[in-house]
Formats: structure tokens, sequence, C-alpha cells
């Protein structure tokens, strides 16, 4: 018969013993990666409370600056009304000014038209009303006056000859 085996079975040990290593290697790995998993995450779990925190004070602030500036646009649409309003008001005045005005300008112009033509009458009648005082007072006037209307002889009621 064949030889048997003699003494206990050892198996095949140098592998073992390498399969046994390689699962070492891989459970360490795994160990330090869920070690570096648990770091990072419980480091973003403290910047996203940090974000958190900061980012409601921004909120709270921009909603702040919010409600001011509404205020703000309020009042102004309130000044913009009443200076619509006061310009409105401005523009009717302006139209009943230019209207008086308007409805003023023909004795205006009458007036000015007519001022110099009836000055220069009263003038002429004035200048007539002085000589003929001084003519009744016994005044002569040798030389005719240039600008006299009615000239010596030019009466309006005539002899007979």
């Amino acid at each position: 018969p064949p030889p048997t085996w003699e003494g206990a079975y050892g198996g095949q040990t140098e592998e073992s013993a390498n399969i046994i290593s390689i699962l070492e290697m891989a459970e360490e790995g795994v160990a330090k990666d869920i070690a570096t998993a648990k770091a990072a995450e419980e480091e973003a779990a403290s910047d996203f409370e940090t974000f958190s925190k900061e980012t409601k004070v921004t909120l709270e602030e921009l909603a702040q600056a919010i409600r001011d500036m509404e205020e703000a646009k309020d009042k102004k649409a309130g000044d913009v009304h009443g200076a619509k309003s006061s310009r409105g008001n401005a523009q009717k005045e302006l139209v009943s000014i230019s209207k008086t005005i308007t409805d003023a300008e023909p004795a205006c112009a009458y007036i000015q038209v007519n001022f110099p033509v009836r000055q220069k009458a009263r003038q002429l009648e004035h200048d007539g009303l002085v000589k003929a005082k001084a003519i009744l007072s016994g005044g002569k006037f040798d030389t005719p006056d240039p600008d006299r209307e009615i000239k010596p002889g030019d009466a309006f009621l005539q002899r007979r000859r």
C-alpha cells in the first residue's frame, strides 16, 4: 500500500496566512475609512451648523433691510403722489393765469397801439388851449406852429368875400 499521512493535518498554512493577512488589511482599511468618514461627517455637521447660524442671521438682516426699503419706498411713493398733486394744482393755476393774461391781451394791445396816438392828440389839444388862452389874453403869434394841425386861415367858418 502506498504511504499515508503521518502526523496531524496541517492544511495549507502558507496560503491561509496570506488570506488572513489580506482580510486583516481589508479590515484595517475599512476601519480607517470609517474613522475618516466619521471625522468628515462631524466636520461637515459642524460646518453646516455654523453655516445655518450665519445664514439665519444674514436672512434676518436682509429681511430687516427689505422692510426698511419697503418703508422708504412707501414714503417716496407718498412724496411722489404729493408732488404730482401739487404739480397738478400748479398746472391748473398756471392755466388760469394764462387764460387771464390771454383774456386781457386785446385790451393791452389796444392801449399799446392807441396810447401814442391819443397822447399826441392830447398834447396838441393842450397846446391849443394854452395858445387860445394866450390869444384871448392879448398875445400874438407871428409864426405858425409846425405841429399844429389847423393852420391859421383853416377856420371852419369862412367869410364871404
